[in-house]
């Protein structure tokens, strides 16, 4: 047993929104209370992110896809398609907001934006066509899963048999897995 003393934990609001998980339908992140880095506070706002998204498959993957990509700089504070709602603290992507605000960006980084926003499912139409050719297998990976989750893939189950040729229903896994995740 050891003598160290675990930080204290602070409740951090999330969102107000989403499923039920309490009873005034809010939700809360526990994080230990410690000095926070800057890498910290980016990781606060992609959890924040997430549990806004969560629970709509596509908003997930679409989200996933701006956190994921380019270092995660399409995530953060600073681009006008993340908002924050400065009386509740609840933050959200705009998707909408994108494909008017793409100035100073790459090709690449348009195209991605502009997939991102139209996985998202706001009426954003794009020809994929137009936007797959040219990324790199880092991106095309991360735009394999998004499109993987989006279908809903990761909640997929079939009968499988064993070798008696007795079935289970059993939940597959992710046609396309996040990268780093097994």
């Amino acid at each position: 047993m050891s003598n160290e003393q675990e930080p204290p934990l602070i409740l951090h609001r999330i969102s107000d929104f989403g499923d039920d998980l309490s009873e005034d339908n809010s939700r809360f992140l526990t994080i230990p209370n410690f000095p926070r880095s800057k890498e910290d506070e980016t990781l606060s706002l992609n959890d924040e992110l997430r549990a806004w998204a969560k629970g709509l498959h596509a908003l997930e993957a679409a989200t996933e896809l701006l956190i994921r990509s380019f270092d995660g700089r399409f995530a953060k504070p600073g681009n006008p398609w993340i908002d924050k709602d400065m009386d509740s603290g609840n933050v959200w992507v705009n998707f909408e907001a994108i494909p008017e605000n793409l100035g100073g960006t790459s090709d690449g980084e348009r195209r991605l934006l502009m997939l991102a926003a139209s996985l998202s499912d706001v009426g954003v139409e794009i020809n994929l066509g137009d936007y797959l050719p040219g990324f790199d297998r880092k991106i095309l990976n991360l735009v394999l899963a998004a499109v993987a989750h989006a279908a809903g893939s990761h909640e997929h189950s079939d009968f499988i048999a064993d070798a008696e040729g007795i079935a289970t229903f059993e939940r597959l896994p992710s046609l396309h897995l996040w990268p780093n995740e097994s």
